[in-house]
């Protein structure tokens, strides 16, 4: 966006969407915010009915759809459904609220998950990459959200997605449980330690988010994590030295397993392997800021 438009961001409260917003209120441009709450700049909605809300698209010069309940729940029958419903009925919403407009906005950037492309052990994904298993939650999920929105997108607005990988901020995030456990000296690898993890450092996710509303010829979908996975035993002890801690014992694969029985975050979401890499946004010329694990961590973790 070269000139100073309105952006509307759906779910744009939570760490990802502040951040986003600081970056597009440095840029000078308007933003009206989605939100279930009254806030700062917030337009109440509820994510899956029409309102008065609907009004604040016209004319906007982009939509960002960040909407979706957290992953971290436990996976029960009921949170299974809230986390998949609250991303389906944002996106069917939103594709009904466009259908209604005389001036929509150009592009609508919808976010999504690499938890598309499912366990995948040392295979390189990129955005060409095949789904995952059907069988798998997340795969499940990531399929029937992106599905949702192409489904309800109008024809006269450009859809784009970015699949997200692991987000490391300093507010929110994977990167808080892991900086509190490994400075209490239990930040040692998670199960075998091969996994994959596609990790993101947020500056540079919601400059992602931001250079896809930007250009008429920007790629359909990125891959939203940095250039260089990173194994799980590396990522830990890279976080370690980076705390200044030598060793911690490490989380067999089974403690991880009775964790999530016991109500605590799903073990697929530690033990399972994402090598994403984002090469559509690479070949389109985005740039990345944090390409290495270890500067990304050095910039986020307290001195």
């Amino acid at each position: 966006m070269d000139v100073l438009v309105k952006v509307v961001i759906a779910g744009g409260t939570g760490f990802v969407g502040k951040t986003l917003q600081e970056e597009l209120q440095r840029a000078g441009h308007e933003l009206v915010l989605l939100s279930r709450k009254e806030g700062p700049n917030a337009v109440v909605w509820d994510g899956k009915t029409l309102g008065p809300w609907t009004e604040t698209l016209e004319n906007a010069g982009a939509l960002i759809n960040l909407v979706g309940a957290s992953i971290s729940l436990p996976w029960t029958v009921e949170n299974r459904r809230k986390i998949v419903a609250s991303r389906v009925e944002s996106c069917d919403v939103l594709g009904r609220a466009l259908a209604t407009l005389k001036s929509p906005p150009p592009v609508w950037v919808q976010g999504s998950a690499s938890g598309f492309y499912g366990n995948r052990g040392e295979e390189l994904l990129t955005e060409s990459s095949a789904p995952g298993s059907k069988s798998e939650f997340l795969v499940e999920t990531c399929l029937a959200w992106e599905k949702s929105a192409r489904d309800a997108c109008p024809a006269n607005v450009k859809l784009r997605f970015v699949r997200t990988g692991i987000v490391l901020g300093a507010e929110g995030g994977a990167l808080v449980p892991m900086l509190k456990a490994t400075k209490m000296f239990v930040g040692g690898t998670l199960g075998s330690g091969r996994q994959y993890m596609s990790w993101i450092h947020e500056v540079d996710l919601v400059r992602l988010f931001v250079w896809l509303t930007e250009d008429a010829d920007r790629p359909e979908v990125c891959n939203g994590s940095a250039p260089n996975p990173a194994r799980n035993a590396e990522f830990m002890a890279t976080l370690r030295g980076v705390v200044g801690r030598p060793w911690a014992p490490p989380a067999p694969e089974f403690a991880m397993k009775l964790l999530a029985k016991l109500g605590g975050p799903a073990s697929e979401l530690v033990l399972d392997s994402c090598r994403a890499i984002p090469e559509a946004a690479e070949r389109a010329g985005f740039e990345f800021r944090f390409l290495q694990l270890q500067l990304a961590l050095e910039d986020l973790v307290p001195k």
